[in-house]
């Protein structure tokens, strides 16, 4: 049962028990989650009588995920559906099957690498800056999975922490920031590494289970974080600075079960949090957010945490902006699923459901000249003919854009004309990785040499219905 608290400023909570403690009108106590009573009243009366409450509104706002998958070149015993790998060789049980990263999948600086594991056996996954060999031992930073859901760190083959409760499609990272290692399932750090890493890291990974795979392997961007406050002056929370800025939600209730919560949010543009240039590009459409109560007057106390969710779209004004504030919930109401049609539904070229491996289709680049966001130009030699990049992908490898990716619309040769996307600025010498493009029709599958298929082509992948009727068939009537 959800206990209705009075407003405080323009935020309506709805608090669920064991979070807080509600005394009067206009008095709310916060208690740590880890603590409950079955006697809430004597509770209430406890914390009133030795620490007055003051509620301010932290905001916790982290940019939206930048990342580009891993493409695995160099392989033992593995086979390759599109960005996922699977053992299909070698002895059952031993780390005989392995691969390594494309060479210009690396992080250099800060980065993070992530994958996931189909818990059909024991997988390893990690960073290198060498390809050592194919077993997990030659992994300097890794992160193993078993069967059971058993998460062990290894650093060269040393075991440095466990942890149990992986699921499948959890989360697996391991991120490089200011020159330190840190393991990470999901949210949850698993282990600090004392070990200085190298200056550049390359995706490595190997797999003992015969019929194991490793999934969603994907290189991205440590996200910028945003860390605002409605009070008048900096806190410290949980290890962030929180700075005070006029961020103002409308009335908000949290609703129990299924039902969305949401609410309307405005904030003044500022040059140390929000700009007005990154919010036409898209930057902080879709960032996570979370709130966050808090007593000013006595941190210790613990949180109420309100709401997680993300920013909708955001519309840019005069000095400030506006965005809906949207809760995890509404995420159910997006509509999921295949239709029926005769172009295939593989969203983009070499994905789960396209399958295609594309070490052989996948062209670095540096771009040479640059006429906006959209068109540009790249020094690939020989250049590739015209069309061969249409309805491709583009990743951006360096420069502001670093982990972005779009959809390409057109090339002319080197000439480069990309569809729409959420960008940051394009700059002559930023590196770029260009997939070749595919009309997604049978003939284009064709084109593509796959190894895994029967056909030696793609053409078994193909995940359209081009024999189905169609509308003038439906609507056909006899004379």
């Amino acid at each position: 049962m959800s206990v209705d608290v009075t407003q405080v400023g323009q935020l309506l909570l709805r608090v669920e028990p064991g979070f807080c403690d509600v005394t009067q009108v206009g008095q709310l106590i916060l208690r740590r989650p880890s603590t409950r009573t079955t006697n809430v009243t004597t509770a209430m009366k406890t914390h009133l009588a030795s620490s007055p409450m003051t509620i301010c509104t932290l905001w916790r706002i982290e940019e939206r995920r930048r990342e580009i998958p891993v493409t695995w070149p160099t392989k033992t015993n593995l086979s390759v559906r599109g960005w996922a790998l699977k053992k299909n060789a070698g002895t059952d049980g031993t780390f005989d099957a392995g691969a390594f990263s494309h060479s210009s999948h690396k992080i250099t600086g800060d980065g993070r690498f992530r994958f996931r594991s189909d818990r059909l056996g024991t997988v390893a996954a990690g960073l290198s800056s060498t390809n050592g060999g194919v077993s997990e031992a030659s992994i300097q930073f890794c992160i193993k999975v078993d069967l059971s859901g058993t998460i062990t760190v290894l650093e060269s083959g040393t075991v440095r922490a466990t942890a149990s409760g992986y699921r499948r499609k959890d989360d697996l990272w391991i991120k490089k920031q200011s020159g330190v290692i840190t393991y990470w399932h999901n949210r949850t750090l698993l282990y600090t590494s004392a070990l200085t890493p190298a200056a550049t890291l390359y995706p490595d990974c190997s797999i003992a289970t015969t019929g194991a795979s490793i999934s969603q392997s994907a290189l991205a961007l440590v996200p910028t974080v945003i860390t605002l406050s409605n009070h008048t002056r900096n806190l410290t929370w949980q290890g962030e600075v929180y700075r005070p800025a006029p961020m103002n939600p409308s009335a908000m209730a949290l609703s129990e079960g299924l039902k969305v919560n949401n609410a309307e949010v405005s904030c003044v543009l500022s040059s140390d949090n929000f700009t007005k240039a990154d919010l036409f590009r898209g930057r902080w459409n879709h960032a996570r957010v979370e709130l966050y109560a808090v007593n000013y007057n006595d941190l210790t106390m613990g949180y109420a945490r309100k709401a997680v969710g993300y920013f909708g779209e955001i519309r840019p004004g005069n000095g400030t902006f506006n965005t809906e504030f949207r809760g995890l919930s509404q995420l159910l109401d997006v509509e999921v699923g295949d239709v029926y049609s005769s172009v295939c539904g593989a969203r983009k070229v070499g994905d789960q459901i396209c399958g295609q491996p594309l070490a052989d289709y996948m062209h670095e680049a540096t771009i040479t000249a640059v006429t906006d966001d959209q068109h540009f130009t790249v020094d690939l030699s020989p250049a590739k003919d015209s069309g061969y990049f249409d309805h491709g992908e583009i990743y951006f490898l360096s420069g502001d854009n670093k982990y972005n990716y779009g959809e390409i619309k057109h090339n002319a040769g080197n000439a480069i004309a990309l569809k729409p996307l959420p960008t940051m600025e394009v700059s002559v010498g930023d590196t770029v990785m260009l997939v070749k493009g595919c009309a997604r029709n049978r003939e284009a599958c064709k084109t593509f040499v796959n190894i895994e298929n029967p056909s030696g082509t793609n053409i078994e992948n193909h995940a359209a219905f081009p024999d189905i009727p169609g509308l003038r068939k439906t609507y056909h009537f006899p004379s």
